[in-house]
């Protein structure tokens, strides 16, 4: 399944859900911890829709439901500025 969201993200997201993009490239694991298995890999700047969840991982939604796990570490809050 898809992880990242469309181009033109929706202006409200759903109930919960906070929007950040990745500092690095990021692995998608099918669960929250670093020995599972990588459902995808993410790069630098990509907008994700998630929620925190325990010991540093946050739950990336795709369409209402959950599809991987990526690291807090790893998410930022704001989008990263183009480089020229």
């Amino acid at each position: 399944p898809a992880v990242v969201a469309p181009a033109a993200s929706p202006v409200f997201l759903a109930a919960g859900l906070q929007r950040k993009w990745t500092v690095d490239w990021s692995n998608v694991r099918a669960a929250p911890h670093n020995e599972a298995y990588v459902v995808r890999v993410l790069p630098p700047g990509t907008e994700v829709h998630g929620v925190p969840k325990a010991f540093g991982w946050w739950a990336i939604v795709w369409k209402g439901d959950t599809v991987g796990y990526v690291a807090s570490g790893l998410l930022r809050a704001t989008r990263p500025h183009a480089t020229p």
